[in-house]
């Protein structure tokens, strides 16, 4: 695969199979290819699907319904410009287990949403969060976006910072509406009986 940039043609070697004496998985520019180094400061896209516990942002009255809340993110690892990561919001899942939509819409009446879909989308108006590797590091990793090349080769050569977000945005936005991974609930999850017992009680939402 192959993209251009100021006038330098660079090309990019997804695999083994197509790589023969280069470095598989790296960019090079045309005039480089002959001492086979491949091109500094060029990160290579790195897009992880990660979850992580977010219950103590909620309302008491919406965990109070709904259990622990996990909420997924696209992380952007791809650029170490700054030392902080991009989360990216992809959706919420409630603990609570009820088998229908209709059960869960009511679930989500309760709790102050007109649907259970509208809770899912809640990013309490902030599509993308900015944390320090520690606490990224500390997600539960679930999945990765695989790029084409040639997704690849555009993704590094562009230049503009706006341009690159709007591009993971998309990816992201894509990823999550092909279907989301389920999620693991540490201790597994409760029935709806279960959770309302638990708020009653005064307990918390990971009891």
């Amino acid at each position: 695969m192959a993209g251009r940039r100021d006038g330098v043609w660079y090309l990019y070697a997804p695999s083994k199979e197509h790589a023969g004496s280069l470095e598989d998985g790296k960019i090079y520019a045309a005039h480089e290819l002959a001492s086979l180094v491949p091109t500094a400061g060029m990160p290579m896209p790195d897009l992880p699907i990660a979850a992580r516990d977010e219950s103590e942002h909620f309302d008491a009255a919406i965990i109070a319904e709904f259990g622990r809340i996990m909420t997924t993110y696209g992380v952007n690892l791809s650029d170490d410009t700054y030392y902080d990561r991009g989360l990216y919001f992809l959706e919420n899942e409630a603990e609570v287990i009820v088998n229908d939509e209709v059960g869960m819409d009511a679930v989500a009446a309760r709790a102050g949403y007109d649907s259970y879909t509208q809770f899912q989308y809640d990013d309490a108006g902030e599509s993308v969060l900015v944390r320090s590797p520690y606490e990224v590091e500390k997600m539960d990793w679930i999945d990765r976006i695989a790029l084409t090349p040639q997704m690849v080769v555009d993704f590094v050569l562009e230049t503009s910072e706006k341009t690159r977000d709007d591009t993971l945005g998309e990816r992201f936005r894509e990823y999550r509406n092909s279907g989301m991974p389920e999620l693991h609930f540490e201790g597994g999850r409760r029935l709806a009986e279960e959770i309302w017992a638990a708020a009653a009680a005064g307990e918390g939402p990971t009891i």
